[in-house]
């Protein structure tokens, strides 16, 4: 669930760990595929990304145009390894 503690708590972790990354630019929601057809990133030619561990939500991101990243917690090494390239 997505409520105010869990989305300042990821958006911390992001700015943490990805400062270069502005947090306008990280979004939090329950609704992963119906917000990225509602924000136009795809027709701006935008790259969105989302990191989640459930298939269901990666499925909705990536048939609404979005690439994905499925994180587990024995992936966590190789899912900040591709963040920190992708953000360099």
């Amino acid at each position: 669930p997505v409520d105010d503690a869990s989305e300042n708590a990821k958006k911390q972790w992001a700015s943490n760990h990805f400062p270069s990354i502005q947090s306008d630019k990280v979004v939090v929601t329950g609704e992963k595929g119906a917000h990225l057809q509602n924000m136009g990133i795809i027709e701006k030619g935008e790259r969105a990304l989302l990191v989640d561990d459930r298939i269901k939500y990666i499925r909705q991101f990536e048939e609404a145009g979005g690439d994905t990243i499925h994180h587990s917690a024995e992936t966590v090494s190789n899912t900040m390894e591709f963040l920190r390239n992708l953000v360099r």
